[in-house]
């Protein structure tokens, strides 16, 4: 069980925030260049995405955040499809996630 600090923690990372509300709002795994994509697109506010932005991303996802998701009970990483996947949602995490999203205002995946 993920401790309330823990999840506050691993919610306070931007790029975390950003793959987690693209999870949620896929139905099944996601390649991590797809995440890698839609969080580069997001970072540069919906203008165009270079390969070195989307290879950068993507090797932060690899190495730092994607690590660090894979702690919680509500992430699962596939690393022989390099594919990433909601679980089944602890409502805490659920309400977290509502708020985050409240919080920036929009969801920055549909930008």
């Amino acid at each position: 069980m993920v401790t309330v600090d823990r999840l506050l923690q691993i919610l306070g990372e931007r790029r975390r925030r950003y793959v987690l509300y693209h999870l949620e709002r896929r139905d099944g795994p996601v390649s991590v260049d797809d995440l890698a994509e839609t969080v580069a697109r997001i970072e540069s506010h919906g203008d165009r995405v270079t390969d070195e932005q989307r290879i950068r991303v993507g090797v932060s996802l690899r190495h730092a955040h994607i690590p660090t998701l894979e702690t919680t009970e509500f992430v699962h990483y596939d690393s022989s499809a390099d594919e990433l996947q909601l679980t089944e949602k602890p409502l805490r995490f659920k309400t977290l996630l509502t708020v985050l999203k409240t919080l920036e205002r929009r969801d920055p995946v549909s930008s």
